[in-house]
Formats: structure tokens, sequence, C-alpha cells
């Protein structure tokens, strides 16, 4: 058997991730990845596969769950790439969002703060930023280097209308964590969270004239 590392999940601890090798020789994809827990595995059961195959997981098999996004970013590795021509292959229900709220007049701008060079994995975003432009957000990259003396909000979120600010919370793998989300009505920290972002705002670089360092 010769195995080969196609990828891992990114921001991952160094002690456990979901991670995919190609046996070159039977074309079988490895996979090492989280085990669903009992409530997945039960209503996994519940849904049953094919009429009359039975639902219990034998002893030599396992449920796991892989990230959503994991076998996208793993095809990015190996060369595929977003066609900008083929807009059916790419567009997503995000993309819909976006597109129906920038169509009512609502600006929706993106400001992603990264450190160079790039991961993989923001690499991988970079190479896909193209699908939000053309639903219509305006996006702008702020390397590390430029953000001397700026004062930037720890947790990633939004501001909608000056008053309402969500966070989200995600562990040191990427995953949602604690509360997830937040939610919060206070257009005085509202006001705090836009301060912060327009100045990075003003320091970032345009998504059509970034190039990764």
């Amino acid at each position: 058997m010769s195995l080969r590392f196609l990828g891992i999940w990114p921001n991952t601890p160094d002690d456990g991730s979901p991670t995919i090798w190609l046996d070159d020789e039977t074309g079988d994809l490895i996979i090492q990845s989280w085990k669903a827990d009992d409530e997945t595995v039960r209503q996994a059961q519940q849904v049953g596969s094919v009429p009359g195959h039975s639902t219990a997981v034998p002893p030599h098999e396992t449920v796991i769950r892989l990230p959503a996004n994991m076998l996208q970013f793993i095809r990015w590795q190996e060369g595929h790439r977003y066609d900008p021509a083929d807009r059916d292959s790419w567009w997503r229900s995000w993309l819909d969002v976006v597109t129906e709220t920038t169509a009512r007049g609502v600006v929706m701008r993106r400001l992603r703060v990264v450190s160079e060079p790039l991961s993989d994995y923001v690499r991988y975003e970079y190479d896909g930023t193209f699908t939000n432009v053309a639903a219509g957000e305006d996006v702008r990259w702020l390397p590390r280097s430029r953000a001397r003396g700026l004062l930037l909000p720890a947790l990633d979120g939004w501001v909608m209308d000056e008053e309402t600010v969500i966070l989200h919370h995600f562990s040191g793998d990427g995953q949602w964590t604690g509360p997830r989300m937040e939610v919060h009505h206070d257009p005085e920290l509202a006001a705090r969270y836009a301060s912060a972002y327009e100045a990075a705002w003003e320091r970032a670089v345009p998504h059509t004239e970034y190039r990764p360092g």
C-alpha cells in the first residue's frame, strides 16, 4: 500500500485533526476525522440508507463527521480552481444572500486580517474570494505588517445598521465553541467596533489589488 497525503483541516491543534490520504494503488480514501456523537449516530440510523439494510454500526466500522469544505480544500490542493466563466460551478446559497441584499442598496464589506506568507487554507480562501466580489461584497485584505498601531477586536464578527454587533466564537481548530454566536443590539458597542473596523479598512488592500506575500 502506498499512501499519499492529500490534506489536513487548517488551524488544527497538534494532537488531532481531520486528515485525508489517498491509496495510490486502489484509489481509496483513508480518512481521519471527528467521531460522530451519539445523537448524530442515532439520527443516521433513523434516516437509514437503502431499504432493508441494517442501520447498526458493526464493530469494525465507525461513523465520522468530516468538515463541509474539507473536500473542496483538498481539491484546491490538487490544483482545482473555480472557473470564473462557469458561475453554476461555484455559486452557493451565501452568494444568493449577498446578491439579494446588495440589490436593495445595502453595502456589505468583508475585511480579512492575515499573516504573510498566507497559510494554505487562507490562500484557498483568497483564490475563491472573487466569487464573493462577483456577488456584491466589497472585500479587502489587511496584512498584519500594515496593522501597526491599530487596536483590532479579538473576535470575528459583523456590524449591522450601526446598532447590531454579531460576534463569532471559534476554537483553536476553527470550529464553533462556547456561545458560538453572540448578537448584541447595542448602538454604543456597534460604534466602537465600527470605529476599529473603519481604521483597519482604510489601511487594507482591495481584493482586486491584493497579491499575497
